[in-house]
């Protein structure tokens, strides 16, 4: 028998599941730091689009407020600028779909406040004005979407095509009470998900105490300007206890996100309008909600919806997705 072999018989069973699962989490760590954006490096196109593409969202949420705040944003509006003149620098393609609508979210946020005739400084206000003559001749001009419940909730029993585009984030709500018996209904129907083995690992906090309410917001960071409208929350978790290696690491926020796409159709079934608000905190900001909630140690928080009946009339942001032959690969 070799000495490392004697070495591994005598190492604790325990020891060796740690070192197993470090080395996995190391690698996960390494390849992350290495390929995400994390360091602003915008090496390619795609990073460069997908900061571009979170800061013209932020654009898209205040102009789909209740009450739009005039003049806000000035600090991403500059970021958002930056990127689109770097994008040009780079000299990538200006009918690219994700750049038109960046120009056109920054066209329509100057509209929006020249109709409220708002005035801006003026280096501020020209370098906008800049920025958008980088707009191609093809670039048709879009704005976000004004509804009210009965052309949202229009294809709720059509077909599945029609149904799942017709769904929307909302971050307008009525102060009309959710049933609990409707919120059940939509998690049993979200309980038809696919679970890795059929474990279940899904877990569900129905908020309706607006001081718990409050207190979650505060510690989750996508919600300003509508979190406060919403008079139910519902909190997910995934139960990690159920996960036997180290090769499930990812399980919980696969199966979790399977889960909460299924709940979010439930409630549009249901007519009932939501907004996913993801759970990317930090551990302080975790450990407050889990003590808040009284979650157990052995549930890892997945995502937090807003939601609540809509009214009379609201705005949705466009959003617009990409089409399936760009993110698909065929091998034949």
């Amino acid at each position: 028998m070799s000495m490392l072999q004697s070495i591994k018989n005598v190492v604790p069973k325990r020891l060796k599941v740690y070192i197993k699962g470090l080395r996995i989490f190391i690698y996960d760590f390494y390849i992350f730091m290495e390929n995400s954006n994390l360091l602003q490096k915008f090496d390619t196109e795609y990073q460069l689009k997908g900061k571009m593409t979170l800061y013209y969202h932020v654009f898209e949420k205040g102009l789909t407020m209740p009450e739009t705040r005039l003049g806000f944003g000035q600090d991403n509006m500059h970021v958002l600028i930056s990127l689109c003149e770097l994008y040009d620098e780079k000299k990538y393609d200006k009918d690219d779909e994700v750049f038109k609508h960046a120009l056109n979210v920054i066209q329509e946020y100057v509209d929006f406040h020249d109709e409220k005739e708002f005035i801006f400084d003026k280096d501020y206000y020209d370098k906008m004005l800049k920025v958008l003559r980088l707009r191609s001749k093809t670039c048709e001009i879009t704005k976000q979407m004004t509804s009210n419940p009965q052309e949202y909730f229009a294809y709720s029993n059509a077909s599945y095509e029609e149904f799942v585009k017709s769904r929307f984030s909302v971050r307008n709500y009525s102060n009309k009470d959710i049933p609990l018996e409707v919120l059940h209904q939509s998690i049993n129907l979200a309980q038809k998900t696919p679970s890795s083995c059929n474990r279940q690992p899904n877990r569900v906090y129905i908020i309706k105490n607006p001081e718990k309410i409050k207190g979650v917001l505060s510690l989750q960071n996508g919600n300003r300007g509508f979190g406060h409208l919403a008079n139910t929350l519902i909190v997910l978790t995934s139960d990690i206890s159920i996960w036997q290696g180290v090769n499930d690491r990812f399980q919980s926020h696969l199966n979790s996100g399977m889960f909460s796409m299924s709940l979010l159709y439930a409630l549009h079934f249901n007519k009932i309008g939501a907004c996913p608000l993801n759970w990317s905190s930090d551990v302080k900001s975790t450990e407050a909600i889990k003590k808040l909630l009284s979650i157990p140690k052995n549930e890892l928080v997945t995502l937090v919806i807003s939601c609540g009946y809509l009214p009379e009339e609201f705005k949705i942001a466009l959003s617009p997705r990409l089409d399936s032959k760009l993110i698909t690969t065929e091998i034949l």
